[in-house]
């Protein structure tokens, strides 16, 4: 499985916003943020229809904030199936404290 670097935002909480998805597949695609002791669940606004071919990247929202998460990809029906080429997740990280002088 590969993992994603957050470059500098490590230990940080961050403000999950969305996430564009270049994927072909059968069926619906549903996305989940989820903190990684599975306390909170945050569903995004949308699911994703999915094609044989495409040359669509949809960007569906989501409003989370969580030190530290992952991101869920599953189908709802028996028999359907996806193919993830490329996956893009916008974060950006949240103020601790008020900047000083």
């Amino acid at each position: 499985m590969a993992k994603a670097k957050a470059g500098g935002y490590h230990g940080m909480p961050l403000h999950w916003t969305a996430a564009r998805l270049t994927v072909n597949g059968s069926g619906n695609l549903q996305l989940f943020v989820k903190s990684k002791d599975e306390i909170n669940s945050y569903q995004f606004n949308q699911g994703i229809t999915m094609f044989t071919s495409t040359n669509k990247m949809p960007t569906p929202l989501v409003n989370a904030i969580e030190q530290k998460a992952y991101l869920q990809v599953q189908t709802a029906g028996f028999g359907e199936w996806f193919n993830i080429a490329s996956i893009y997740v916008f974060v950006t990280p949240v103020a601790l404290s008020l900047p000083t002088d």
